[in-house]
């Protein structure tokens, strides 16, 4: 019984964790570009991509997200990068240690 309710207090951890890092990211996708965010698109709309200063698969991604989404939505593909890195951090940490671990 007590494990049941260590098991729903992490999972609502998680998906407060969650849904804080999406709140916070969601906010953010209407901004300006900066500098950078800025020269990728102007790159990706030119179809220059080996110009942009990354190794070579962040140009495929890039052009990917780019032709899937459009200039104004492309804040969306670090917002899905962010929430998959956050998944993988918390699955990796529960794997080497516990789920208290990992959720602090």
């Amino acid at each position: 019984m007590e494990r049941a309710l260590d098991i729903k207090k992490n999972i609502f951890i998680l998906i407060g964790i969650a849904a804080a890092f999406l709140l916070l990211r969601l906010l953010a996708l209407d901004h300006p570009y900066y500098q950078d965010e800025f020269t990728w698109l102007r790159l990706l709309s030119m179809g220059d991509v080996e110009s942009i200063p990354h190794p070579p698969g962040s140009g495929i991604i890039l052009s990917f997200f780019y032709s899937l989404l459009g200039p104004g939505y492309f804040r969306l593909m670090p917002l899905f990068f962010g929430f998959l890195n956050l998944g993988l951090i918390y699955w990796v940490v529960r794997k080497m240690f516990n789920s208290s671990t990992a959720l602090w």
